[in-house]
């Protein structure tokens, strides 16, 4: 077929320089392809949009990434926002196992952490939590009784007197609480209703006992470890609070031997006696020194 030449002058282009310039065109498209590794088809239209993610990207699917796949870090291919390169970092950061108790420097806990503050939470959203200090253990519940046996020892140990402490489970009814334990046996505060085989412990508190439970209180207070056993601060309940005190001791006060019209504190020729009354002094509790942290509790 003959190609028009044109008509410079009038500003007509000729139909060979359509053609060179289209082959142009195509040859720089085939070349985009053949870089990407993409093999022509005439019956796709995206392929230039997917040699163009192929070179600049190096895969076909370069969607952004969720947060559980930024924060699992296992993928190569997907982008990470800016949000999501802080929401990684952040589950990343070293934390504790959840129940944990720690003192932290800062105004707010840390992502991952409540302040103990004895209030109620949720049982599904912090659900790692609630099963860590409201654990659930193998025992035998018996219709009719206050005792339940099975429990491990280390467990019955650490829970201590146990006296007042929350507990749930199939046939125990709602509200019921540890009376005391002995030989290996807990006696519940009411009988059980029905037969069961797994207790759940709640040393902070139950909540509503349905859908939240209660976290430790830390604000204002001191930590002390349990005493297992040990006859050492003995008879406390795990999770029970106690206040403020001074071991007993008496004093010595001067006085005088003889004379008249006084009162005689020490012997060596009895003359008189009464009580002595010293001078109140001190503040309104007895403490050590000490800085204020917020109390945190990781989840």
């Amino acid at each position: 077929m003959a190609l028009f030449n044109g008509l410079p002058t009038v500003g007509q282009v000729s139909g060979l320089q359509v053609v060179q310039e289209t082959n142009a065109i195509d040859a720089e498209l085939l070349a985009v392809l053949t870089a990407a590794g993409v093999t022509p088809d005439v019956g796709k239209l995206n392929q230039l949009a997917q040699a163009i993610k192929l070179l600049g990207w190096g895969a076909t699917d370069r969607r952004l990434a969720t947060q559980a796949e930024a924060e699992a870090g296992t993928d190569n291919v997907y982008q990470v926002t800016a949000l999501r390169v802080a929401q990684a970092i952040a589950k990343a950061a070293p934390r504790g196992a959840p129940g944990s108790s720690f003192h932290h420097a800062g105004l707010m806990p840390p992502p991952g952490a409540l302040i103990e503050d004895g209030s109620l939470v949720s049982r599904t959203s912090y659900a790692n939590l609630f099963n860590a200090i409201c654990p659930v253990f193998n025992c035998v519940i018996t219709s009719g009784s206050k005792s339940v046996t099975g429990v491990p020892a280390a467990v019955l140990t650490a829970l201590g007197s146990g006296a007042g402490i929350q507990v749930e489970g199939a046939g125990i009814p709602a509200g019921s609480t540890i009376a005391s334990i002995a030989s290996g046996v807990i006696t519940l505060s009411v009988n059980a209703v029905g037969a069961g085989t797994i207790i759940r412990i709640c040393p902070w508190g139950a909540g509503d006992g349905v859908t939240t439970f209660k976290l430790p209180e830390g604000q204002g207070e001191f930590k002390r470890g349990a005493g297992l056993g040990r006859n050492v601060n003995a008879g406390r309940a795990l999770g029970s609070a106690e206040a403020d005190d001074f071991r007993n001791h008496s004093h010595i006060v001067p006085g005088v031997t003889g004379g008249t019209g006084g009162v005689y504190v020490i012997g060596g020729g009895s003359v008189g006696s009464a009580n002595v009354e010293t001078v109140a002094t001190g503040g309104i509790e007895t403490r050590p020194r000490n800085v204020a942290y917020l109390p945190c509790i990781w989840y």
